[in-house]
């Protein structure tokens, strides 16, 4: 069976990349300054994903008692839509 997960993320790369196309072309952006863009676009990605990982683990260490009663809010939220008794006016 195939991977559901995989069809997904290439469904969406190739959504991302017709989103892309439009944009150069609505912008008129050179052939030549394409590529640049796409590079620096994933550099800041890698980036602003590697600081807001580091970011987060740093506040997971400091506010840990925190992490602890957001972990309890999830079981009991998580039981309550498992026994039924989630929100009654839903269609």
């Amino acid at each position: 069976p195939p991977d559901h997960a995989y069809i997904i993320e290439d469904s969406l790369s190739v959504d991302n990349l017709f989103v892309f196309v439009l944009l150069f072309e609505y912008f008129r952006v050179p052939l030549w300054l394409q590529q640049r863009c796409l590079t620096l676009g994933i550099a800041g990605a890698v980036i602003l994903r590697g600081t807001f990982i580091g970011g987060g683990l740093m506040m997971v260490e400091r506010f840990q008692s925190l992490v602890v009663i957001f972990g309890m809010f999830l079981v009991f939220s998580s039981y309550k839509i498992l026994a039924g008794g989630g929100d009654e006016d839903e269609d």
